[in-house]
């Protein structure tokens, strides 16, 4: 089971998305990125991020996990910058 992070801190992306999955540390990576692509699915930015010519499952998670919310920059330079 993956602990709880510490007061104050702040838990991994990887943590955030494989809460409440018990056997995360004995799974396998493809177990894993199963879990993880199901979990973003929702994800608005993780489903635009696959739209994106050369950008796979992973990358776009990756992605995701980078920018956040994207709703917080005004434009796509805004992104960029």
């Amino acid at each position: 089971m993956i602990a709880t992070p510490s007061k104050g801190s702040l838990p991994t992306s990887a943590e955030m998305l494989l809460a409440g999955s018990p056997s995360a540390r004995s799974s396998s990576p493809s177990q894993i990125a199963r879990v993880v692509r199901g979990r973003l699915a929702a994800e608005p930015g993780y489903t635009a991020a696959g739209q994106v010519l050369g950008i796979g499952p992973t990358p776009g998670a990756v992605s995701v996990a980078e920018i956040g919310d994207g709703h917080r920059f005004t434009s796509t330079p805004a992104l960029a910058s």
